[in-house]
Order: C-alpha cells, then structure tokens, then sequence
C-alpha cells in the first residue's frame, strides 16, 4: 500500500454470545464501513479453557485451530455465500507440519507442541526392513503440552485459561497465493463470517501422563494393565493409594483434587471401585492420593486410570477478530471502487471411502471449477479417527499403515504421470515430497520442511502423509476440472484392518464478479 495509506486494528466480538463450547457456532459481524482489511495480518484470538479434571490439550500438530470444524463467509448486505471452508482442521493440521521452520512460535501462539509430527520411527533393522513406526502422543513435559491442565504442588487444578492466537486461513483473507491484496469488505457489502466450532474429541486430547520412574503412563479407562497408573498392593483396608514408583511432583501424574479416579485390582477376581480425590501429597519420597468413603480392600496388580464416563471438555471465551485495516488515500479509493472483480484461491473438499479389503480404488473428484491449482488427499483410519490420545484424524495413514504402493492422477482422459510411483517408504519416497512441494507451490505456498532427520526419523514418513498433484504452474496457469472427470487411482499391496475415509482438497482460483445489485462468485 502507498504512501498516505492509514493502517490500524480494529477488534471485533461475537455478535451472537461471549461463551462458546463445541458444536456451536460463533459469528461475527464485518460492516462496510471497515473498507479493506489485510487478511494476513488479520487473526482469531480466544481464551480456552478445560473445565474437567481429565489432562487434555490440544493435540500436537493441529494447535488451537483444531476448535474449527468450518468456516463460512457471506456478503452481509445480501447473504450471498462467498467461501465455505469445511475440515478446516485437518487442513490446519497438515500446514502446521510442512509450512513451518521453526515450531517456538506455534507452540507460543497456536499450541501445538514442539516437533510438529505426527508419527516417530525408531528400531529400523537394515537387514530385515522391520522398524518401529508409532503415532505420536501428547505427552506431560512436552513444551506447551499443559497449558490446558495446570496444577499447583498440593494436587489442586489452577483453572487457568490460556489464550492463543490463529491466522484465518481463508481465500477470502488472502491466506493463499502469492501475491497479497486487501479484501474489499467495502465492496463485498460487508461480511459476515460463521465459523462452526468442532467437537470436544476433535479438539483435545488426552495426555500421557508420567510415574516416578518416568515411564508413561496413558491412565485410560479402555487401556492395557501395563498403561495404567501402578499402586501399590496394601493387603487391608485402606482408603488412599501409594504409588509404586517415587515421585517427585504432583503435577506429572495427571490426577487433580475433586477428580473421580477408578481404582482396578486383582482382588477376588478383579475388584473396580470409583471413588473422589480428595488430598494429594508426597510423603516418604511417593505419591499418596487420598480418597473419600469407606475403606477398601486391595490385594494384587493396583492401577487407577480416569473413570469410563469422564471425558475432556473445552470452553471458548474472549473471543475476538483482529483485524488490520487499511483506509487507502482518497485518490486510490476512488479507483479501487471502480474495480468490479476480486480474485482468490480457496478449496472444496472430497470424501469417499476406502474398504479394507479394496487392493485398487479409484477416488472421484467431481470438481466444477474451470481454474484449479492442485490437490491433496489425506488418509484417516476410520477405526481411530477419534483416538483418545493420537485421534487419526490429525495423524493420518501413510502407505505403511494402508500399504499404498500405487499412485496416478487421471485427468482428461490422460494419466498424470504416466508411469504409476510407489510411495512407500523403500520405493519413491522422494517422488511423494517433490509431489508435496509443487502442490504447495501451486498455492502459493513454501514447504518448510518434510520431516526430521535425526535417529531413525528419515526411514519412513513422520508428517501426516498426502497424496498431492501440482495442477497448474505458476500464478498465471490454471486447469479446467469441469469435464476433466478427475480420478485418484489407487493400487495397494495388501489389505487393511480398517476401513479408510479419504478427504481430498481441491484448490482453485474464485472470483467474486461485483456489481450494483448483485455479487456473484465464479468457479
């Protein structure tokens, strides 16, 4: 913007609430007298709060942009719906990884936690290929991991909301593309933006907890003896429970005063009794929770995990649109206005469905658009999709997980590329990155990185894995989808346990054609 141009935020709250909790929507309420707004420099900013006892935080890579399921923006003055962003998360979640350098800043801003991936491999056997390749979870000690689940040394949760920012990754806002422009709010009518907030298990996540021994420990209701939390046998009547382990600090356990713990043992065929925390301390070097009624008996193989029924829950408040204003100077605004289109890149997404027993499977992509830029595809088992402690939702299956060694683009009756490439992790690894890259290239995009190299990370892929296609090079290319009957085509080398929900992403260029009477928007 030139010289004389005046630029300053503005605040803008909810028009319909001040508390928000999941499934609701929030809506805010741009007038026209706001006349242009640099979206990039445009933020979300809100107060999350988890009002349970159950640790949980946003799950590693998706931040707090996980609360938004979808965001719809309209003309204020005539309704007309201008852009519709669904899965909005996911999307959140897979640009997290791949556009960032440095994860301090989303950490502090967005919290996530530090290393950005979604899967860690260790263990990998040159001679026999076989490695260890795990989802990541959300861990007590990770930075940024218990922002949400604050504890005092007495065992007593804080209650402290945390605040955190996020940009509007929205077309409408310039979030895509290369060059940067200013939205016309002024033309537009005004904007209305409604943004549909997601559910509480797409937006926290469980949090594996620590014992003295500085084991993990997942305190699940549904996990495996050895993932619970390990109590000592008392062999009498007893109405508080020591740990096995030393421990030096409350706060690592995960179990707060007021909370309900279920409390599992091998007595008389397996004893489960429920029961409210009502003092935590460490007396003699371990952990001693203290509950309330009457005492009981426990005899062998102790664990206490969070009872069946108790899951996390987040609250939204202090919510505000910042948004950066430019008022350009009289001359300039007189030949903005005369300016009848406004252009953008934005997606439509795709879903189809995977059986667990398809070996080639073909994704349509029955986009209208005339000018598209590329394509993504991510890969969710629909078993765990909504995981407690790595909901696949975030994590996605990469072709180790769905053994995927197959992949061509079918457009026009033409194979893109022509040759068919495995994307596995011994095949054409590097041909799925570069395909990656360019796909973000097409939207104006600059991969960061493609995952860490350190250990045993570089064996197999550590980011959530896309199918992605380069569609049209450069600002100034686009390729018709309209009549193109757009297909994925899919070949597998076994079977699967799981069925598999496929979303793809289909960026394109829109235009919003502006006139006296009417806005019309243009695939």
């Amino acid at each position: 913007m030139s010289l004389g141009s005046t630029t300053k935020y503005i605040s803008l709250l909810p028009s319909n609430g001040t508390e928000f909790t999941s499934e609701q929507k929030v809506q805010f309420d741009i007038k026209p007298n706001i006349s242009f707004v640099k979206g990039r420099d445009s933020y979300l900013s809100f107060d999350v709060h988890n009002p349970t006892q159950v640790p949980a935080n946003f799950y590693n890579t998706a931040g707090a942009s996980s609360v938004i399921d979808r965001m719809d923006i309209y003309s204020l003055s005539n309704g007309q719906l201008l852009e519709s962003l669904t899965n909005y998360s996911m999307w959140s979640n897979i640009e997290n990884q791949y556009l960032t350098r440095d994860s301090a800043q989303k950490v502090i801003k967005e919290g996530c936690t530090e290393n950005l991936r979604v899967y860690s491999a260790s263990g990998y056997t040159e001679a026999t290929g076989v490695q260890t390749h795990n989802p990541n979870r959300l861990e007590e000690g990770q930075s940024g991991a218990t922002k949400l689940f604050t504890i005092d040394n007495t065992g007593n949760k804080k209650g402290v909301a945390q605040k955190y920012c996020i940009a509007l990754k929205s077309g409408v806002f310039n979030h895509f593309g290369v060059e940067e422009k200013l939205t016309p709010v002024l033309l537009l009518g005004g904007l209305r933006i409604e943004i549909t907030l997601n559910k509480d298990v797409q937006v926290l996540s469980r949090m594996v907890m620590k014992d003295g021994a500085d084991s993990r420990t997942m305190t699940d209701p549904v996990a495996a003896n050895n993932n619970c939390f390990r109590i000592q046998d008392s062999g009498g009547n007893v109405n508080n429970l020591t740990s096995t382990e030393d421990q030096a600090d409350p706060q690592q356990c995960g179990w707060t005063v007021g909370a309900r713990i279920r409390i599992l043992s091998d007595n008389g065929g397996g004893q489960d009794i429920e029961r409210n925390i009502t003092v935590i301390a460490i007396t003699g070097g371990k952990l001693v929770i203290t509950v309330d009624g009457a005492a009981f008996n426990l005899s062998t193989n102790v664990r206490c995990v969070h009872p069946v029924d108790v899951e996390p829950t987040y609250q939204l408040t202090n919510v505000e649109l910042k948004l950066c204003e430019i008022v350009p100077p009289r001359e300039m605004l007189k030949a903005v206005i005369k300016e009848s289109q406004y252009d953008f890149i934005s997606y439509e997404t795709f879903l189809d469905n995977l059986p667990a027993t398809s070996l080639n499977h073909n994704v349509d992509m029955p986009s209208i658009t005339e000018r598209a830029k590329a394509v993504f595809t991510h890969y969710i088992n629909n078993t765990s999709e909504n995981d407690k402690f790595a909901p696949n939702s975030y994590v996605g299956n990469g072709p180790s997980e769905t053994n995927l060694n197959s992949v061509q683009y079918f457009f026009n009756n033409k194979l893109y590329p022509l040759r068919h490439y495995n994307p596995s992790k011994n095949a054409d690894r590097i041909v799925s990155y570069n395909e990656t890259v360019k796909a973000f290239s097409a939207i104006g995009k600059v991969v960061q990185r493609l995952g860490d190299s350190a250990g045993s990370e570089m064996c197999d892929y550590n980011l959530t894995h896309t199918t992605a296609r380069e569609l049209a090079r450069g600002q100034d290319f686009v390729f018709s989808l309209k009549d193109a009957e757009g297909q994925l085509r899919l070949g597998f080398s076994g079977a699967r346990a799981f069925n598999t929900k496929l979303i793809s992403y289909v960026f394109s260029i829109r235009s919003i054609m502006i006139s006296q009477n009417a806005l019309e928007v243009v695939m």
